[in-house]
């Protein structure tokens, strides 16, 4: 794209006005989280959490870069002869920018953006699955990585910067994708990742507490995930937008949309347009019903666990939209398969029950043993596994050890992700929560050891959770990334049982 076709996008949307003389040749963007500019580029300056890019302007005006996207001029030497767009804010205009550099993918594209506290992950899978069973080539973003078919791009954010995530659609449309489900998390909606998306559907699975680390408070947490149906639909180009959303939950009903956004409601109650009711369920999974305009229909979702039925259900209406008939929906349902670290079994040859999960909230944590709890047989026992992530939420800890200690027989708190916190202390704020004159919890800060003694300590008929890392095959300890996979060391462990 040419540097002056980028600045005379600045006008179009009015973010500012340019200085200089834009030139007439090939650019590419680049960001703050770039240390060395591409001579000719243009260098957007982010203000981060702790670095400020404005601060790299004279490091990238000396590599050669002919344009600047700032939100003040102070630090731009007097020598510069670029382009230069003040504009209020830089986050703002790099998403706009990144969307038509790569000359907006997301028009050809099905677009569904999935937010909620918890099941996001799981739910673009479900997408995926269903809309292939379409005949839809479709594509995955988020916390587990990037997918299209075979091919998979690693990643570190649930919702990628503004400039990887444009890039990434205009790779998957070359690539013959028509759908993509990605995560949208309310850190990507606070900082405009998600910005000049031209979605098809967008998806509130449900609220409750996390990240408070970074929004501060609950009203601010609900406000940034507000935006993907409000601000972020008012950009919208597509002439049909669909909001699915769980309408069990007030607060999500509460919030503000964007006039030309359509709502429908999902959940277990009456007043929803999508009423679920669960008719039997165990560990080969889910029987449950759909009343809705449609009509009843029955379905089997072979996982177990209510919260799949909601995510399911989400999924379904997705699917609805894009022009699929809710008997091949039903068809498509009864075939999904599981989604890695969500619910996964670690497969063995003694015959124990051990799964692993991503839940690292209090409320995932207690939907997760609920469930457990309703599917388990009498004389089975409840182990769990757990820890917390260092450099998050600390409010949440106390509240995560006093339901698991609640809805479990046994709880062996251990490491998370400590990054650079005391795991002890991690785990004494943890402990803080639980009941000292109950006898049901350990803990042992080494997680593997922790691991193997939730398994020595079960019989075949318990069940056994390893809790909170789910997919993840490291543990970020120190400044130190330390491969670790629950389920495989799981599997090591029962072997040697």
């Amino acid at each position: 794209m040419k540097l002056a076709e980028l600045f005379s996008i600045l006008h179009q949307f009015d973010l500012g006005s340019s200085d200089g003389n834009p030139v007439a040749t090939e650019v590419d963007l680049l960001t703050s989280d770039s240390t060395k500019a591409k001579k000719g580029s243009v260098y957007v300056a982010i203000k981060g959490t702790k670095v400020d890019g404005h601060s790299f302007i004279p490091q990238v005006v000396n590599q050669g870069v002919s344009g600047l996207v700032v939100e003040d001029k102070k630090n731009i030497p007097a020598q510069f002869k670029g382009a230069v767009a003040v504009v209020p804010n830089t986050r703002k205009a790099l998403g706009q920018l990144a969307a038509q550099f790569y000359e907006n993918p997301s028009s050809e594209l099905f677009c569904v953006g999935v937010t909620g506290t918890n099941g996001k992950t799981t739910t673009t899978y479900f997408i995926e699955q269903i809309l292939k069973k379409f005949g839809w080539n479709t594509g995955v973003i988020g916390t587990t990585g990037h997918f299209l078919n075979q091919k998979v791009w690693p990643t570190e954010l649930t919702t990628p910067d503004a400039i990887t995530l444009q890039n990434r659609l205009r790779q998957f449309r070359d690539e013959k994708a028509d759908a993509v489900a990605f995560e949208v998390s309310s850190i990507s909606l606070h900082q405009h990742r998600v910005q000049s998306v031209d979605f098809d559907v967008m998806v509130f699975l449900n609220f409750s507490r996390d990240h408070l680390d970074y929004h501060g408070n609950m009203a601010e947490y609900l406000r940034c995930k507000e935006l993907l149906f409000s601000e972020y639909a008012a950009q919208v180009q597509k002439k049909r937008m669909l909001a699915v959303l769980f309408g069990d939950d007030q607060s999500i009903r509460s919030i503000k949309m964007d006039p030309r956004v359509e709502p429908v409601f999902f959940g277990k109650g009456p007043m929803n347009d999508f009423e679920i009711k669960i008719l039997k369920s165990d560990l080969s999974g889910t029987h449950f019903s759909l009343k809705s305009k449609f009509g009843v229909i029955e379905l089997f979702l072979p996982i177990p666990g209510e919260h799949n039925v909601l995510n399911v259900t989400a999924s379904a209406i997705c699917a609805l939209h894009a022009g699929m008939s809710m008997n091949s929906i039903k068809a498509a349902i009864s075939q999904i398969s599981g989604v890695p670290g969500r619910w996964e079994r670690v497969h063995n040859k003694k015959g124990y029950n051990v799964f692993v999960d991503f839940a690292h909230t209090p409320e995932a944590m207690s939907s997760l043993l609920s469930e457990v709890h309703k599917l388990r047989d009498k004389e089975s026992k409840v182990i769990t596994v757990f820890g917390c992530g260092g450099g998050r939420d600390k409010g949440k800890r106390p509240l995560m050890g006093e339901v698991a200690q609640a809805k479990s027989d046994l709880v062996i708190v251990t490491s998370d992700n400590p990054r650079d916190e005391d795991p002890m202390e991690i785990i004494n704020e943890i402990v803080s929560g639980m009941d000292k004159t109950k006898k049901n919890f350990v803990f042992a800060p080494d997680r593997r050891e922790a691991i193997n003694k939730a398994l020595n300590a079960a019989k075949p008929h318990d069940i056994v959770l390893i809790v909170g890392k789910g997919h993840e095959k490291f543990q970020l300890i120190g400044p130190a990334k330390i491969p670790f996979d629950d389920g495989k060391v799981a599997g090591e462990l029962i072997a040697k049982i």
